[in-house]
């Protein structure tokens, strides 16, 4: 995520905020230590957000669907070979990067698509989805 950390100015317990512009009131950490430390945490933030959106997207569109039984082992599994790397991304926490291959190898739906139980609706929350996460991060 582009953007900047900056600290609130004056205050004994000052806020933090994440930016693409220096809020006012607030200077930019440079410590080198204490940048680390908020990148950590900013990751592992990403992650765990990552990881439930793709369960929920699982459960949405392959669990509940395939036990009543509107997709088979094979739908499934073209499912999950067609997602595997957007899936794989969301759950690194790489939202941007999964908004990408979204966006330039996932963009056309095919009748194989359809077929197997991936629909534009369902591409379009994808996309819809994770721009707005990423709009609010």
């Amino acid at each position: 995520m582009a953007g900047t950390f900056y600290k609130e100015d004056g205050e004994p317990i000052p806020s933090i905020q994440f930016s693409n512009s220096q809020p006012l009131g607030f200077t930019e950490i440079t410590d080198p230590d204490e940048l680390s430390i908020l990148y950590f945490k900013q990751n592992k933030k990403l992650k765990e957000d990552g990881l439930s959106y793709v369960a929920t997207f699982k459960v949405e569109n392959f669990g509940i669907k395939k036990r009543d039984d509107f997709l088979t082992d094979s739908n499934v599994d073209y499912l999950y070979t067609k997602l595997s790397q957007l899936l794989i991304r969301l759950e690194d926490g790489n939202w941007k990067s999964a908004l990408y291959y979204l966006n330039n190898h996932l963009n056309t739906i095919t009748q194989a698509d359809i077929n197997n139980g991936y629909t534009q609706q369902i591409h379009d929350k994808l996309v819809n989805d994770l721009t707005t996460y990423i709009s609010n991060v």
